[in-house]
């Protein structure tokens, strides 16, 4: 009885002797390239017997999801420390995920940057692993790790500049940024822009991960992007965010740092009027701001006036109301900013009143 148990203790631990750890450690030796052969610069530490043949499985993977698989020639492993190189090890098989990856890659000499991740395998080509036993290399689960490519050439914002902050007039600006070469003469290569809003303390890096977009445009060939007639301008007083990211037909490759800018706020207390003096038979269109002023002469010592605002496209009134006036000279402010919003180039006609009689007019447009 003692002897089975002392037998049953021995093979038992053979059996736990045999399984021995297997750890791949990438060796990187340049952040700004690596290629699909960089992938067997690699440490192999395996702890146990034998010389056991093997092939080595590798996957590489973005955020997006698995870039390539690669399988190495064949090798054999020595106890301890086992290191080798694309040289020593070579390529058997490699398959990219995506077809347009595999041009990046020729035309780069290296991976787009990004961040990665490598998970290795180590495979006995033996089912006995040349006598080292079939778990031998227990390693067989995977191992895996970082890797970050950094670019050599990034994708560069140009204008408008970082944190500045443009004038009220240039509310539709235009964007543009500096190509990242030489990765933007692959066939295919486009650009995405993205435009947030940001809320009240918010930074930019964030909020153009969670706020939903003001305005993206996808499958850009040129580096410069007039802002979209059909989208209403900027406003005054918000932070918006810009980012453009580079990619080979829908696969990202590269993108830009997040810029923000402002629109300058317009001083209502200094904001100078102008004054027009009317007459019953202008013929001429002003070009006016949203709050201007008239000049009106009256001949009575205490008036009261009507006045219209008519869109003379339709002949409707879209503004009235009543002037309180005096003997002299009267200036008259109107504030239009509702109608302000209207289309460029719509026209307006100013009427003025004395009972039924109309006594002066101007036709404007807004500036």
């Amino acid at each position: 009885m003692k002897k089975n148990i002392i037998l049953y203790a021995i093979s038992l631990f053979a059996v736990f002797t045999v399984q021995a750890d297997i750890i791949v450690t990438p060796r990187v030796s340049n952040t700004l390239r690596f290629n699909a052969d960089d992938i067997w610069n690699i440490n192999i530490q395996y702890i146990g017997s034998g010389s056991p043949q093997v092939i080595i499985e590798a996957t590489l993977n973005s955020s997006q999801g698995v870039v390539l698989t690669a399988k190495s020639n064949s090798t054999s492993l020595k106890v301890g420390l086992n290191s080798f190189t694309s040289i020593s090890l070579g390529t058997q098989q490699l398959k990219y995920a995506h077809r347009n990856m595999e041009e990046v890659v020729t035309v780069l000499g290296s991976l787009p940057s990004g961040s990665y991740s490598i998970c290795y395998r180590v495979k006995c080509i033996e089912p006995n692993c040349n006598g080292a036993g079939q778990n031998a290399v227990s390693g067989e689960s995977g191992d895996c790790s970082d890797l970050t490519v950094e670019p050599s050439t990034p994708l560069l914002l140009s204008y408008p500049e970082d944190n500045t902050t443009l004038s009220i007039n240039n509310k539709r600006p235009t964007f543009s940024w500096i190509p990242p070469n030489p990765i933007s003469q692959i066939s295919g290569f486009n650009y995405q822009y993205t435009l947030v809003e940001a809320r009240k303390n918010q930074h930019c890096e964030d909020a153009i991960q969670r706020n939903r977009p003001l305005f993206r445009q996808q499958g850009l060939i040129n580096n410069v992007l007039p802002f979209p007639s059909d989208k209403n301008g900027l406003d005054t007083g918000k932070k918006y965010c810009w980012q453009v990211h580079g990619l080979t037909g829908k696969t990202p490759l590269v993108q830009s740092e997040v810029w923000e800018l402002k629109l300058k706020a317009e001083k209502e207390d200094t904001l100078q009027l102008t004054y027009h003096k009317l007459s019953a038979n202008h013929v001429k269109t002003f070009d006016i701001p949203k709050k201007f002023g008239v000049i009106h002469q009256e001949k009575k010592r205490k008036n009261t006036l009507v006045y219209k605002i008519l869109d003379i496209e339709t002949n409707k009134s879209v503004k009235d109301g009543e002037l309180a006036v005096l003997y002299g000279e009267n200036k008259i402010d109107f504030d239009l900013t509702k109608l302000y919003k209207a289309q460029a180039n719509k026209l307006f006609q100013l009427q003025i009143f004395n009972g039924e009689k109309m006594i002066s007019q101007m036709k404007f447009k807004f500036q």
